[in-house]
């Protein structure tokens, strides 16, 4: 019996040599002539998961300390106090500023009912070095009684038009 194997290279265009089922090439290692590809499935590889000790890195609220509040002074978590601005110059929407150590972080603020009613809708660095969080409405939309969530850290909002420091939950 033969078999198609290769082109014959003779320049002529005659296409496809045969070759007999005895034929044996020279030089290559009976090695390489019998391999066999290994047969490896999911449960023969030796890899083993190991859970992440949390799994988004977040402390219960039990091991954060909250600092005290003093009049209009707000809240003074990290490095100073959350901003709430009703109404910012660049878009006049609501903006939120946070201490300069917190770096960024999930933000949303949510309703009396524990409801999402927004996230923020951007992020950046201001006021020099303060995370600056926008929202895609104004003060004014959200109701009173809402609370915001930065990180895993909560705020709430007793007057939701008016520029306040806000003291932590």
């Amino acid at each position: 019996m033969t078999s198609p194997l290769f082109s014959t290279g003779q320049g002529s265009g005659e296409g496809i040599g045969l070759l007999s089922d005895s034929f044996q090439p020279q030089g290559i290692p009976d090695s390489i002539l019998s391999y066999q590809k290994p047969s490896i499935t999911a449960s023969s590889l030796p890899i083993q998961y190991i859970p992440p000790a949390s799994p988004l890195n977040i402390r219960p609220v039990s091991q954060f300390h909250s600092a005290s509040s003093t009049g209009k002074k707000g809240g003074t978590v990290g490095s100073g106090p959350v901003l709430w601005k009703p109404v910012s110059e660049r878009d006049r929407n609501l903006v939120v500023l946070t201490p300069a150590g917190w770096g960024q972080q999930s933000a949303g603020i949510y309703g009396p009912n524990n409801n999402l009613i927004s996230s923020s809708t951007g992020f950046s660095f201001s006021n020099p070095n303060r995370p600056t969080y926008r929202f895609p409405n104004p003060g004014a939309f959200y109701q009173p009684g809402s609370r915001l969530r930065i990180g895993n850290r909560y705020f709430n909002v007793g007057s939701p038009g008016s520029r306040s420091m806000l003291s932590p939950v």
